[in-house]
């Protein structure tokens, strides 16, 4: 595994060690033995019990490292030339097995202490040709036996050497070419193992940096303007970059290696900023710089890059006069209060403010458009026919105007608003039987011009008892769950008379009414005058006594009849005269009296 400075621990003792567990395992639980060998010192190869492709292996090695490979090696770090003892555990878990646990101690030999600084201070880097000086900081340096010092290898390919001693306190080497360079110390011990440790070493040089735009095209905003990077396949390892906007963002910065190319992200818009991009002037707009520094004094290199032009994407809005609801054949007035987006143009060379709008209304058919165009920037004023309507307004970037002429740059920007027309209330309605005897039902049908309004209208019946020819007072009621308020109320009257019914219909437009009346009848009542007594075959001639039938439109039927059968059946004349004895029969359902 790598390590600081790409430590690597090497071992040559012939020790070889074997260590192994005796788990207890539950029912359910995953086996989480294991067994490791010991090589090379401090090298511990690590093998589980049982090797399962769906179980997870999670090992800690207990010197703060761990691993998830099944079977993994692992160098043990301890300076000195005795033993030292590491708490390895196993954790084992998977879909069919309770997760387990296995910890065993492991013992390896300690390794001798291969550290190493630069005296300088400057962390193995050097800003300009000359000796690089090291210094021996070994905790192990009184059991140390050999010291091997390999220079590394030049850019170029050149070797740079090595020194090799029982032991040093400082060491130089001279450097000329600049580059990169691989300092590997490596140390015996007196038991026999060995350590190695590298450390890089850089010595620097001015760096060389290199950009230009993917693209020329105006940004629209928030967009992104990508950076190409060139020319720093030979900058030191030690170089950074920053890259800065002028639009006031933060910059970015990496670390060498850059990528090829950057994204530069714009959310503001370059309308009145000047730049000055290699000595020459550009009025609205942006520039970009990069700048390649290694940290050491005099070494940075810089280039711009640019014009970068951003365009503002323009805000759709509007407002509506009157606010919805409104009546029909009142003027609405639909005003453009659209916030103009900004964008340069080349033509001009300038940033433009000018928005080309697009009106729309659904449905196509209902309105009269009274002054402006849907095609008017400022708006236009419509009347409507009763009824529910979208107004649509589109707007984008535009020069002259001319649809064709818009900015390719940034998109349109829509907004959609409705509106209700509501009609002026025209009351009305239907009885579905106007005339009956009492108790007697009625059902009113509503058919106001109100009730398919894209807003509700209030509706209200009134009832008046307009008198009976019986002289009784007027019974009637609301049924079936209905009332005053009921769009088609049902009522139920139990008095015979005249009775009137009233729709008011009202709305934000108006307020009116329908009228019509209902009759109730009650049955016709009638009588005989007494009969003298007579005790052999006579002549007779009844009068009827009283008849009663309030609020009839069609006058009563009188039929009479005898034991010998009916002898008359007609409309009641007064008086009604009959050649025998009768029987008066009922009239309309009503018992005769």
């Amino acid at each position: 595994m790598p390590f600081p400075f790409k430590h690597l621990i090497l071992g040559f003792s012939v020790m070889f060690g074997l260590g192994f567990s005796l788990p207890v395992y539950g029912q359910n639980d995953c086996e989480a033995g294991f067994t490791y060998t010991i090589s090379s010192c401090n090298f511990v190869n690590f093998l589980p019990d049982s090797v399962n492709s769906s179980w997870t292996y999670t090992w800690d090695f207990g010197d703060s490292s761990e691993s998830t490979e099944t079977s993994p090696g692992h160098f043990f770090i301890s300076y000195g030339t005795g033993t030292a003892i590491f708490t390895v555990t196993l954790t084992v878990s998977g879909p069919d097995c309770d997760e387990n646990s296995t910890t065993q101690i492991v013992m390896v030999d300690q390794v001798p202490d291969p550290s190493t600084i630069d005296v300088s201070g400057n962390n193995f880097i050097r800003c300009t040709a000359g000796a690089l000086v090291i210094q021996n900081t070994s905790t192990t340096q009184s059991t140390n036996t050999n010291y091997l010092i390999e220079w590394g290898t030049a850019p170029n390919g050149n070797s740079m050497g090595s020194w090799e001693g029982a032991n040093f306190t400082t060491l130089s080497k001279n450097y000329n070419l600049p580059g990169q360079y691989e300092i590997v110390v490596t140390v015996t011990g007196s038991n026999g193992c060995i350590s190695s440790q590298a450390y890089p070493f850089i010595l620097s040089a001015t760096p060389a940096i290199g950009a230009n735009q993917a693209s020329a095209f105006p940004v629209c905003i928030p967009g992104e303007s990508i950076l190409n990077i060139n020319g720093v396949a030979n900058n030191t390892p030690n170089t950074t970059y920053l890259i800065q906007a002028n639009d006031g963002s933060l910059p970015i910065v990496l670390n060498h290696p850059p990528p090829s190319s950057v994204a530069v992200l714009f959310d503001s818009t370059s309308c009145g900023t000047i730049s000055v991009i290699n000595n020459q002037t550009y009025n609205d707009a942006f520039q970009i710089s990069i700048t390649a520094q290694t940290g050491c004094p005099n070494q940075t290199a810089t280039s711009a890059v640019g014009p970068v032009r951003t365009n503002t994407v323009p805000v759709a809005d509007f407002e509506i006069i009157p606010e919805s609801p409104a009546c029909e054949n009142e003027i609405f007035t639909f005003n453009n209060t659209s916030e103009s987006g900004l964008f340069w143009d080349s033509g001009f060379d300038m940033c433009l403010g000018n928005m080309g709008v697009i009106w729309s209304i659904s449905p196509i058919s209902g309105y009269t458009i009274t002054s402006g165009s849907l095609t008017d920037s400022t708006g236009f004023s419509a009347i409507f026919v009763p009824g529910t309507y979208t107004i649509t307004l589109v707007v984008e970037n535009n020069i002259t105007g001319d649809p064709n002429d818009y900015d390719p740059y940034c998109d349109s920007d829509t907004i959609s608003k409705s509106i209700c027309v509501l009609p002026i209330p025209e009351a009305g309605f239907n009885l579905s039987d106007a005339f009956g005897c009492y108790p007697h039902t009625v059902d009113a049908t509503n058919t106001s011009n109100t009730l398919s309004s894209c807003e509700s209208a209030d509706y209200t019946w009134l009832l008046e008892f307009a008198g009976s020819e019986c002289s009784n007072g007027g019974s009637w009621s609301f049924i079936d769950m209905t009332n005053a308020s009921s769009v088609n109320p049902h009522f139920q009257f139990d008095s015979a008379g005249v009775y009137n019914i009233t729709l008011i219909t009202e709305n934000i437009c108006g307020i009116d009414t329908s009228f019509s009346s209902v009759i109730i009848a009650n049955v016709p009542l009638s009588s005989i005058m007494p009969l003298d007594t007579f005790c052999d075959m006579t002549n007779i001639m009844p009068m009827l006594e009283f008849i009663n039938s309030c609020n009839d439109t069609i006058p009563p039927i009188f039929t009479g009849s005898s034991q010998a059968g009916t002898l008359l059946r007609e409309q009641v004349p007064i008086p009604a005269c009959f050649a025998t004895q009768i029987i008066p029969t009922r009239s309309r359902n009503t018992p005769s009296r």
